[in-house]
C-alpha cells in the first residue's frame, strides 16, 4: 500500500500512456492546416476575383479608347471623339455596377511636319473590389488599367484622267466622307466637271482622311444639259436650225434633269433611278490601263469607296457611266480618274487599333 505522498502506480501509468498517445495531435494539427488551407482558398478567391475584374475593366477601356479614336478624324471632332470615349466608360460603369469606379479621357496627336500623323485616344480606369478572407490582410485590392487606341491619317491623292465624254448631258464628279450609318451625305466636294465633247481638266486632289473613314464619291448628272442650237442660214435670208438634244434618257430622266449617283449605295443609282436594280453605273479596277467592262453587274465593286488600310499600295481606276443617251451604252467613259492611298508619317499601324 502506497504511503501518504507517494504518486499511485495508476496516475504514473496514464500518464505514460498520454505520453506515448499521438492520436489527439494528429487532429489538432489538422485543424491548424484546415483554417491555412481555407484562408488560402479564400484568398485564391479573392485573387481570381480582382483578375476577372480587372479583365472586364480592361475590356471596357480598350473598347472606349477604341471608339474616342475612331471618332477622332480631325481637330473639329475633338469634342465629339472625347465625349464618345467618356460615354461608353460611364455606361460601363453603370451596367458593371462599379460604383467606385473613376476614369480620365486624354485625347492626343502625333504630327509630321506641319500636319496630323495619328489622332490618339488614352483611357485609364481604376476601382477597388472588396475582399471576402483576405480582408484579414486588406479590406480591397484596387485594379487599375491603361488603354491607348490610333487612328493614323491617309492621303489619299485623286488624279483626273484627260477623256472626252461623247454624250450631251453634264457631269460633275464630287468627294465625301461615307456616313458611319450608310446615308447620304450631306456635304461634297467638287472635283471637276465635263461636258459635252469636252475634254476633262487633267490634274490632281489630294484628300486627308484616317484609317477609320471611307471615301466616297457622287456623280451630278444634267440629263440633256449641254444641247444647243445650231442654226446656218440660207440664201442669206432663211435660218436652218438644227439642235443636238435627245430629250429624255433611257432610263426616263428629262432634259435638264439632275441624278446624283453615289459611289457607296446600291446599286449607285438607287436614289436617281429606282426602278434599276443593278449596277449599272460604276467599275473600279486595280492599276492602270485596263478597260472596263460593259453592262451591268449584281454587285457593287470591290472598291467603290476607298478605305486606306484595305487599299493600302494599290491604284485604282473608276469609270462612271452616266446612263444617257436614248439607249444606255454603259461604256462606263463618262468620267475618268485614279485614286491611290499613302500614309502621312511613319506610324507603323495602318489601321485603328489598340497601342498598348
Amino acid at each position: 500500500m502506497a504511503t501518504f505522498g507517494a504518486v499511485p502506480r495508476a496516475v504514473l501509468r496514464g500518464f505514460a500512456r498520454f505520453r506515448h498517445d499521438r492520436r489527439g495531435g494528429v487532429a489538432v494539427w489538422f485543424g491548424v492546416g484546415a483554417v491555412a488551407l481555407l484562408f488560402f482558398a479564400g484568398s485564391g478567391l479573392d485573387l481570381a476575383r480582382g483578375i476577372n475584374q480587372q479583365a472586364e475593366i480592361q475590356g471596357a477601356a480598350d473598347a472606349a479608347a477604341l471608339a474616342g479614336a475612331g471618332a477622332y478624324t480631325s481637330p473639329d471632332t475633338l469634342a465629339a471623339a472625347t465625349a464618345a470615349a467618356n460615354n461608353y466608360m460611364a455606361q460601363f460603369k453603370t451596367a458593371s455596377g462599379l460604383t467606385d469606379l473613376t476614369f480620365t479621357v486624354t485625347p492626343g496627336t502625333v504630327s509630321s511636319g506641319s500636319g496630323v500623323a495619328v489622332y490618339k485616344m488614352t483611357v485609364k480606369a481604376s476601382g477597388t473590389i472588396a475582399n471576402t478572407l483576405m480582408a484579414m490582410a486588406s479590406k480591397s485590392t484596387t485594379v487599375a488599367v491603361t488603354a491607348t487606341a490610333q487612328n493614323p491619317v491617309y492621303n489619299i491623292t485623286i488624279t483626273m484622267a484627260g477623256f472626252s465624254s461623247s454624250a450631251v448631258d453634264t457631269n460633275t464628279v464630287s468627294y465625301y466622307t461615307v456616313p458611319a450609318d450608310g446615308s447620304v451625305p450631306t456635304t461634297t466636294a467638287l472635283l471637276y466637271s465635263n461636258a459635252k465633247n469636252s475634254t476633262a481638266t487633267a490634274g490632281s486632289r489630294v484628300v486627308q482622311l484616317t484609317a477609320s473613314q471611307k471615301l466616297g464619291f457622287m456623280l451630278t448628272n444634267t440629263t440633256d444639259g449641254n444641247a444647243a442650237t445650231t442654226c446656218t442660214t440660207v440664201l442669206f435670208i432663211f435660218q436652218n436650225c438644227s439642235s443636238n438634244s435627245y430629250g429624255n434618257n433611257a432610263y426616263g430622266g428629262q432634259p435638264n434633269s439632275v441624278h446624283y449617283f453615289y459611289s457607296h449605295l446600291f446599286p449607285p443609282s438607287k436614289l436617281a433611278y429606282p426602278s434599276v436594280t443593278q449596277n449599272c453605273s460604276l467599275r473600279v479596277l486595280v492599276g492602270t490601263g485596263s478597260s472596263p467592262s460593259t453592262g451591268c453587274s449584281a454587285a457593287l465593286p470591290t472598291y467603290a469607296t476607298v478605305n486606306c488600310v484595305n487599299a493600302s499600295g494599290l491604284t485604282l481606276s473608276y469609270y462612271w457611266n452616266d446612263m444617257g443617251g436614248s439607249t444606255d451604252d454603259k461604256d462606263y467613259n463618262d468620267a475618268v480618274y485614279t485614286v491611290a492611298c499613302s500614309q502621312v508619317g511613319t506610324s507603323t499601324s495602318k489601321g485603328l487599333v489598340l497601342t498598348n
